[in-house]
């Protein structure tokens, strides 16, 4: 059976305030428990009295914030995402001329932040080779976890040519292998943050959630520069239309979607 390769890179990082690993039943006990121990979270037996937690159950993995009224968990196989992937991109898209995707050349592109995987799994379904990075290991694990499920079904699986990678590191701690070069790399940095009241989906609050005790170590100047002395043609940054490059260094030109911009830099 195809399957998602998932390793683990382990690294110390904090964790989010309060947040702790529950069982959602008694046949789920030992893997939350295991979840906990590699997370280095508390683990609570009772999960009706944490609020903000990891539940687990035999099936899944899902976060539970008083913010929302059901616990998120990260799934390629039902709603919009299923069905854009299913679907597929087309070579008119701004994604694929921004990374210069070819399906009948496939490149390795490496996603140096993954997130929930929404864009990754897009580029893979497109034929191409795709290395996801995830510094945050909670993320890490939710997107693992949705990975694992998807790729248990072998409908979803015959969808893709190359099995994607998921690999918990920072960015500039990754190592590539000789024998697999990197191509393009893809960054979708957490959005800057706009002075109006604008409706943010539900994956991107969930992500602001989970990442702002991280959000000081971002150096969006370092990144990019990791970036462009590793990606042997082109580093691509996705970005909201009104904001400004991710650093000085200015674009060698700039792709729109409605109200994304991806910005190319030719290397």
């Amino acid at each position: 059976m195809f399957k998602t390769c998932v390793k683990w890179l382990f690294f110390t990082s904090q964790m989010t305030d309060n947040l702790v690993v529950c069982a959602v039943t008694s046949d789920a006990i030992d893997k939350a428990q295991r979840l906990a121990r590699r997370l280095d979270l508390p683990f609570n037996s009772a999960p009706h009295y944490a609020p903000i937690s990891l539940m687990v159950s035999a099936e899944d993995v899902s976060y539970k914030h008083p913010n929302f009224v059901t616990p998120f968990r990260v799934n390629f196989t039902n709603g919009p995402i299923a069905a854009r992937i299913s679907r597929g991109l087309t070579k008119r898209e701004p994604l694929v001329k921004a990374l210069a995707l070819d399906p009948l050349r496939p490149s390795h592109i490496l996603d140096a932040t993954a997130g929930f995987g929404r864009d990754a799994m897009l580029i893979a379904r497109y034929g191409q080779q795709i290395t996801m990075l995830e510094k945050h290991a909670v993320i890490h694990e939710l997107l693992a976890d949705g990975l694992s499920r998807a790729f248990e079904q072998d409908e979803f699986c015959n969808l893709f040519t190359y099995p994607p990678d998921l690999i918990h590191s920072l960015a500039q701690q990754y190592l590539v292998a000789a024998d697999k070069p990197v191509d393009v790399i893809y960054l979708d940095p957490m959005y800057p943050r706009r002075n109006k009241n604008l409706k943010v989906k539900k994956e991107s609050q969930i992500l602001q959630l989970l990442s702002k005790d991280m959000e000081h170590e971002d150096d969006h100047t370092d990144l990019l520069t990791w970036a462009c002395s590793l990606a042997r043609k082109r580093v691509v940054v996705k970005r909201p239309s009104w904001a400004e490059p991710l650093t000085k260094s200015l674009p060698t030109t700039a792709i729109y979607n409605q109200n994304t911009r991806y910005d190319v830099y030719i290397v």
